[in-house]
């Protein structure tokens, strides 16, 4: 039975070393998503199925949105008969070892692991079920009840404990998580202190940003104190060189934050740096790596998200400043000259007026200025001819997104110079 990289984080990250208001960035969300799609399918190559104990890698192919229908019936059928064999628990046999006398003593328990339950409850409910009502179980129940102080849950995956948790619970977890593992200015704490480690800690109480703001702030630096010109590296024991898998842990934090200007520099950074051979697949070097793809789906996924928060934002931003009106309220004729006063939006950036001395603003006679913003809402046009009427109408436009948008026109209003 061959299983998606479920290997000790611990393992992997040896491998791997080894191996605002709303903004436009240059990545563009279609060409994530592609990549996205591209190494979810690279790792996929070798795989046959997915069980229960695999529910974090299968979480990671399930929300790359390729199609996961050959593997649904196994997995949920492998937590069913988990719950079953174990009383409605999703319970394993875990096998440590230790030296007695000069020998080697195995001992085995069944553990319970609350990150693990997670990733399962957030599989089932993005396969459509119902984990409140999971044949006859309730895994929400189930999870809420659970010793979150246990230290047989991978630390990398905390982020889908805190997912599944009500506000109350996730910073209840949190606070173990922090108290477990976590060091003011030196990072995350698991089997040494890295780039990788950190990255997954912000990534995991990102959501909770607000909230724990000093280890957010402190764990940013940590990430920085590994970040070269050309990417992010892992420690100061195993590598120093920049890989794959650390800048993308790091654009995996910077994109959980929504701090997408800092994203885009580690996404250019693994694109530019590590692509294989394939879109979306990732290399050590020189070389396609799973455990650098594996990373880099993880980071993908989250830029992603982050990517379509923003342009979700920029959308709905552009549609209510669209909405808003504008309007001239006074024209002041002088000698050649007329004085414009229009209604100002507290939200606007600028303004343009159109002035013409045709009623229907023909091309010849019309011109647009950008009168840009003025404190008094008031702007002064010169030079115009004498005795002569002059048709004016005004627009408001604020950029968001990086582009200018528009209101409608006003109603137009006209007056003759002196």
């Amino acid at each position: 039975m061959k299983k998606l990289l479920s290997l000790f984080m611990a393992l992997v990250m040896l491998m791997s070393v080894l191996g605002a208001g709303s903004s436009v960035y240059a990545a563009n969300s279609k060409t994530v998503d592609a990549q996205i799609k591209g190494a979810a399918n690279y790792l996929l190559e070798n795989v046959s199925d997915f069980t229960v104990e695999s529910s974090a890698d299968f979480l990671m192919i399930i929300r790359s949105g390729v199609n996961v229908s050959k593997y649904k019936n196994g997995y949920v059928n492998s937590v069913k008969s988990t719950l079953q064999a174990n009383s409605g628990k999703l319970a394993f046999t875990s096998t440590s070892w230790e030296e007695v006398n000069g020998n080697w003593v195995s001992t085995t328990t069944t553990v319970e692991d609350f990150c693990l339950t997670a990733s399962a409850i957030l599989c089932l409910k993005a396969l459509g079920y119902n984990p409140a009502s999971f044949y006859g179980y309730n895994l929400n129940t189930y999870f809420a009840g659970m010793d979150f102080t246990a230290s047989n849950s991978n630390p990398y995956q905390y982020r889908f404990a805190i997912e599944v948790a009500d506000s109350t619970l996730a910073k209840k977890i949190i606070n173990s998580y922090i108290s477990s593992y976590y060091v003011m200015g030196s990072g995350m704490n698991y089997w040494g202190y890295s780039c990788d480690n950190t990255s997954n800690f912000v990534t995991a109480i990102a959501p909770y940003k607000n909230d724990y703001k000093k280890y957010v702030d402190d764990a940013k630096k940590v990430i920085q104190s590994f970040t070269k010109s050309n990417g992010a590296y892992c420690d100061e024991v195993y590598s120093t060189e920049v890989n794959a898998d650390s800048t993308a842990t790091a654009l995996m934090a910077y994109a959980s934050l929504g701090e997408l200007s800092m994203a885009e520099k580690y996404y250019n950074w693994l694109v530019n740096g590590f692509s294989g051979s394939k879109t979306g697949v990732f290399t050590a070097y020189g070389s396609d790596n799973a455990y650098a793809t594996k990373d880099a789906l993880l980071a993908l996924e989250c830029y992603k998200t982050a990517l379509d928060k923003n342009a979700a934002e920029i959308a709905k931003q552009t549609a209510a400043f669209k909405k808003q009106k504008t309007s001239l309220t006074k024209l002041t004729a002088g000698r050649k000259r007329m004085r414009v006063v229009y209604k100002k939006l507290s939200t606007a950036s600028g303004y343009e007026v159109m002035y013409s001395t045709s009623k229907k603003f023909t091309k010849k006679t019309t011109k647009t200025v950008n009168v840009g913003y003025t404190k008094a809402g008031t702007y002064t046009f010169k030079g115009l001819k004498a005795k002569k009427k002059y048709y004016f109408k005004v627009r408001a436009y604020k950029v968001i997104g990086g582009k200018k948008v528009y209101t409608s026109w006003s109603a137009v209003k006209s007056k003759k110079t002196k």
